[in-house]
């Protein structure tokens, strides 16, 4: 499910995916923030990400020293004509690399907003 961006009205707008949650009521701040924190969500414009095997070639090698966070950035040079002149973008929730196998430590403290 889906909980768009209102700052542009139109299709193709930018969007924040909550994959697993299926019927727009179950879209509550709650379960927003909750897969927020779990790293569950997907924001885009117009693309979709798929989880990607370990076999995949990467175009980079990772050697993180301590615990890291990391997300996925996929953009396209080409606007999705005729339906929108932007071009596509998407960005992963957070992939938590835990190093040590000793279970994962934020490499900052928690944000809080008052």
């Amino acid at each position: 499910m889906r909980r768009e961006a209102l700052s542009n009205n139109g299709l193709a707008k930018n969007a924040q995916w909550c994959p697993g949650v299926d019927q727009p009521t179950a879209l509550t701040p709650d379960v927003i923030r909750a897969a927020v924190r779990e790293g569950h969500t997907i924001v885009t414009r117009g693309p979709f990400l798929e989880p990607v095997g370990a076999t995949v070639p990467a175009a980079f090698d990772l050697d993180p020293d301590a615990d890291a966070v990391y997300v996925v950035v996929a953009a396209g040079d080409t606007p999705m004509s005729p339906i929108w002149s932007k071009t596509p973008w998407a960005v992963s929730g957070a992939i938590r690399v835990d190093v040590g196998g000793d279970g994962w430590t934020p490499p900052k403290p928690p944000l809080v907003v008052e």
